[in-house]
This record gives structure tokens, C-alpha cells and sequence, in this order.
């Protein structure tokens, strides 16, 4: 009875398995955006932990890239309460040596600029490696809300390399263009 039992749990566990979900392209991510924006030339589209991420062509892309990401709020909170509440996380998760806050008016309407230098709170020393060098690495945060829904614009360096490809990735916060609703 009991090997039926243990028979009919690994059956039914086979049967009830999902299917495996496909990868997220950088078309789908922005045939689901409710916007449009344009990469400068040469810049490269790739998928970090799940988000479309664009890079200027590099073998180290990962040390510099821009990701724009309409939040979903579980909680009705306001604008100004979430980006704090934003902020503080930033302050927790990281070494912030430097930091700077302000607010404005743009094109987008009125947002939160949030830019700070910093280093990850844990650095992997070892026994072989007791010295390991932090990066420092800077970040520029814009936060904007658009009929009630809010959005970052996150644009993250190595230092040596953030105003280099300020300019561009300030280019592609510029051609965000909201589609029209029908």
C-alpha cells in the first residue's frame, strides 16, 4: 500500500509540473512597457537577474549599465514616501561614501534625482586574499511617476567610467516616450 502511495505522489508530482518560463528579450520587455525610448548606437541589451538592462559595447558590461523599471506598489503609498523609502534601502544595502538628493522639474514632470558612490557592504576577503580591493562604483537614481504609476531610471558604473557614458544613458532617460492609451 505504502509503495502505491509513494507511486501515485511522484506521478502526480510529474504531471503537475510548469512549464519552463522563456527568458525575457528585449522586444518583449518593451512590447510590455507602456513607453519608448531609444539606445544610443552601439549600446547592447542584456537581461540581469530577470530586468532588460542597456550597456555601452564592453567585455565588462556589467560594470556599467542603465535599467528603467515601472514599480508595482503593493501598498497605496505616495510618491514622496516611496522614493524615501527607496533611498533608505539604498543606504542600507550599501558603503554610500557620497551621496546627493534633489528634486525638479523635467520632461518626465516633477522628479527625485538620488546619486551616491558607494561599495558593496560585503566584500569576499578570504584566507588567500585578506586585502580585497572594494570597487567603487556610482549611481544614478531618477524617480518619475506617470498617471500614478512610478518608475526608476537606474544608470550604475564603476567610477572610473560613469561620466563617460553619462551622456548617454542621461540620452536614453531623455527619449522616454509614453504610448498613447486607447
Amino acid at each position: 500500500m505504502k509503495k502505491i502511495l509513494l507511486l501515485l505522489l511522484v506521478i502526480s508530482a510529474l504531471s503537475c509540473r510548469t512549464k519552463k518560463q522563456e527568458p525575457l528579450t528585449a522586444q518583449s520587455w518593451m512590447d510590455q512597457q507602456n513607453f519608448t525610448l531609444e539606445k544610443p548606437e552601439g549600446w547592447e541589451t542584456m537581461n540581469i537577474h530577470g530586468e532588460i538592462n542597456f550597456s555601452p559595447p564592453s567585455k565588462k558590461s556589467f560594470q556599467n549599465h542603465v535599467a528603467i523599471t515601472q514599480i508595482q506598489i503593493e501598498d497605496a503609498i505616495d510618491f514622496h514616501t516611496y522614493v524615501l523609502q527607496k533611498i533608505a534601502i539604498e543606504k542600507r544595502n550599501f558603503d554610500i561614501f557620497s551621496h546627493n538628493a534633489s528634486f525638479e522639474s523635467s520632461d518626465l514632470g516633477d522628479i527625485y534625482i538620488y546619486e551616491y558612490e558607494y561599495s558593496w557592504k560585503h566584500v569576499h576577503n578570504t584566507k588567500e586574499n585578506p586585502t580585497a580591493k572594494k570597487n567603487i562604483y556610482k549611481k544614478y537614481f531618477v524617480f518619475f511617476q506617470h498617471h500614478q504609476e512610478y518608475y526608476e531610471f537606474r544608470y550604475l558604473s564603476v567610477k572610473e567610467l560613469f561620466y563617460k557614458y553619462f551622456p548617454d544613458a542621461i540620452g536614453i532617460l531623455s527619449s522616454i516616450e509614453f504610448k498613447t492609451e486607447s
